[in-house]
């Protein structure tokens, strides 16, 4: 059975994209400190290091990327738990971070 289709996926019809390969960059370098950041969380969690519940940003690293990019100066965010990818997002420093967790 043929599905027709009205445009076909293809590089001819393809947009170009209106973000620069630099803010893709800066989206992946934020995201990948955010993982390696909860990993490092879970290690010390399972060693028994952080005590109560910990509960990891593992997964959620676009939406901290994603919402720094629309963000503007000034504007206010409130979190829950799962908060430390949010904080590292915003410019928290990684050590600063892991103390607060550690107590």
């Amino acid at each position: 059975m043929a599905i027709a289709t009205k445009n076909a996926t293809s590089a001819k019809n393809a947009t170009k994209s209106k973000f620069s390969k630099a803010t893709y960059l800066g989206w992946y370098e934020n995201m990948y400190r955010i993982r390696k950041f909860e990993e490092a969380t879970l290690k010390a969690y399972s060693l028994q290091k952080i005590r109560g519940f910990c509960h990891v940003y593992i997964g959620q690293e676009a939406i901290s990327a994603g919402m720094e990019s629309a963000l503007q100066d000034g504007d206010k965010i409130v979190t829950a738990y799962r908060q430390h990818g949010i904080a590292l997002g915003r410019g928290m420093d990684s050590n600063s971070c892991m103390a607060e967790l550690f107590g």
